[in-house]
């Protein structure tokens, strides 16, 4: 399966996180182990995450790890679209070319792949679900999906429909709106009990 790390502008700062599916990696699976193996690049790390703010929501179908940039030497950070970042703007994705980068066939060697395709409509009268068709393998589960006219993450891949030719996506507005969230509790809870 796939993921991807990027940043999230909180309170003048740039919070670096990783993203993935919920169906992925969630709190079970973190409680577990307090860690996350990537390959970067043919590269394998080991990045732990504990004490930082973590974000799960299985409806989503996502999960949002913040991690240590000081520790965890991560180059490779994709951009989020600010349509997607401060304004529920999804709208105007409909119709629109975009692309993904996933790691397709995970039982063979791994490559990075990108496909290319549309961003069809809403999925399922959800406001984050959308259909799309840029061609996916096993394995692209949490890959990030581009607006290819800015390089800009808009959402992230969801789960491939094999019989009827389409895929699923979220957008990540909902998502990231409640780990600022989740993040701003957090520090808001540090601060009280560092007055204490």
């Amino acid at each position: 399966d796939s993921g991807f790390f990027t940043k999230i502008p909180i309170n003048d700062k740039l919070i670096p996180v990783f993203i993935t599916n919920h169906h992925v990696i969630n709190k079970e699976y973190l409680d577990a182990k307090n860690e996350i193996d990537v390959n970067i690049f043919d590269v394998q790390k080991t990045i732990k995450i504990k004490d930082k703010v973590t974000f799960y929501n299985e409806e989503y179908d996502c999960t949002i790890i913040e991690i240590d940039q000081k520790k965890e030497e991560i180059n490779d950070y994709l951009e989020l679209d600010e349509n997607i970042l401060f304004n529920n703007k999804i709208n105007e994705y409909i119709g629109n070319t975009i692309y993904i980068l996933h790691y397709p066939n995970y039982h063979e060697k791994q490559k990075l792949g990108v496909s290319y395709g549309v961003l069809k409509s809403r999925f399922d009268d959800k406001e984050y679900n959308f259909m799309h068709y840029c061609s996916t393998e096993y394995g692209s589960s949490g890959s990030p999906i581009l607006n290819i006219y800015n390089n800009k993450v808009i959402g992230i891949h969801k789960q491939r429909e094999e019989k009827k030719n389409y895929n699923i996506g979220s957008f990540l507005y909902y998502s990231i709106k409640e780990f600022i969230n989740k993040y701003n509790d957090k520090n808001k809870l540090n601060e009280i009990k560092k007055n204490r």
